[in-house]
């Protein structure tokens, strides 16, 4: 708690420091040296933090006994285990990868089943002092079958593909970050709000995830044919990777130049053009993106008087297409909404509503999949989260 709350150490630093340790749940310790930092180790490690987290693990895993767990549960483990490697070894990922982006032939792949990580997936690496790499993506699972054994399909491959191709261009990403850095914030900036509910807290980030999942999109196209690569772009579309048809088609033009690029570093200068220009136009379409000016009661607002509030006001900067709205949410915490209206001048949207006394609400203005509000000229409303509380 301490390490997340003084230095964010969460999501895929965890899984970072967690491949860089050896395989002995009872003396848990580094399998290179920590000093200097190994270089894919996730940076909001330092030395000493990682040290005293490694040396805490250790009295918690003797404490608890947990090499007799880790016993007791592998023969469910290596099940588990088996079921993925199906999936994985029915396609040759690494050599699709060393042609598309240039051979590593110091490197092993390894998918790892992660059987604790829900549906959270971690492209991470590791690099020896010596150079030689361990690329370990490891793969959540979510859902089980009757025998309590990971339920997984062919719908994991993107999945694959994605913490795969981590490995592969979050280095390049890296390597050229000067030149992208500014385009990678005000792509951020622009996106805040959809990137942030993915746990996407920085324009590196977003630059990162952007090349993977047009790689991953060009990857489907190429493999399993073009309707199942636009249904990819689609699905990498609607979580707010607006420009995403537009980099995969830079990814078929290197394809079809090979002679040109000798690998996937050459090409880089035309990826940080790429990513300028989508700067650019995502800065003028925010322009033409309708914004709330208010809610009534006010956002995040404590002791709402719920006898006195009979109705949720919003109110938009510009004319908002009428009859048409995404107020999204469900469960306890969703308001006791009647049907919406718009003023005359369809800028000010009026939603009746029966509140409770004591309770938090939450509701949403539009989501990923749901977005009716919009301009006059059809431009949708990014999503907004709204919460308040009502006094007891």
């Amino acid at each position: 708690r301490q390490l997340r709350a003084e230095h964010g150490i969460s999501f895929d630093a965890v899984m970072s420091m967690a491949i860089h340790l050896a395989d002995e749940p009872w003396n848990p310790k580094p399998r290179t040296a920590l000093d200097p930092r190994p270089e894919l180790l996730e940076g909001r490690w330092t030395t000493d933090d990682s040290q005293k987290f490694i040396d805490s693990l250790g009295v918690f895993c003797r404490d608890t006994k947990f090499e007799k767990f880790i016993a007791n549960n592998q023969e469910h483990y290596t099940k588990s285990a088996a079921k993925l490697d199906a999936i994985v070894n029915a396609a040759d990922y690494v050599g699709w990868f060393n042609k598309f982006f240039g051979a590593r032939p110091q490197a092993t792949f390894t998918v790892i089943v992660g059987m604790l990580n829900g549906g959270g997936n971690y492209g991470v690496s590791m690099r020896h002092h010596d150079g030689r790499e361990e690329i370990t993506p490891v793969i959540g699972i979510y859902k089980w079958d009757k025998d309590g054994l990971p339920a997984i399909g062919e719908e994991v491959v993107p999945t694959i593909v994605h913490e795969f191709c981590h490995s592969y261009t979050n280095a390049l990403i890296d390597k050229h970050y000067d030149a992208l850095a500014a385009a990678g914030d005000k792509l951020f900036e622009l996106n805040s709000g959809v990137m942030k509910r993915q746990a996407y807290a920085s324009g590196r980030t977003v630059l990162y995830e952007s090349l993977v999942r047009a790689v991953v999109s060009f990857y489907m196209g190429d493999v399993h044919g073009p309707a199942t690569g636009k249904k990819q772009q689609a699905f990498e579309i609607a979580r707010g990777f607006k420009w995403t048809a537009g980099l995969v088609q830079l990814l078929s033009e290197y394809s079809k130049s090979r002679e040109k690029y000798a690998d996937f570093n050459a090409a880089m200068p035309r990826v940080i053009e790429f990513f300028n220009q989508a700067a650019g136009e995502q800065t003028a379409a925010a322009t033409k993106q309708p914004k709330v000016v208010s809610i009534e009661p006010a956002n995040g607002a404590k002791d709402v008087d719920a006898a006195a509030v009979t109705k949720v006001v919003i109110t938009f900067d510009r004319p908002m297409r009428d009859k048409s709205w995404s107020i999204v949410g469900g469960g306890e915490k969703y308001p006791k909404f009647e049907r919406p209206a718009y003023d005359a001048d369809c800028k000010v949207l009026t939603v009746p509503v029966k509140l409770e006394r004591g309770k938090t609400f939450v509701f949403g203005l539009n989501s990923e999949q749901f977005k009716a509000f919009a301009s006059k000229d059809g431009v949708p409303l990014e999503p907004i989260l709204v919460t308040f509380t009502t006094a007891p």
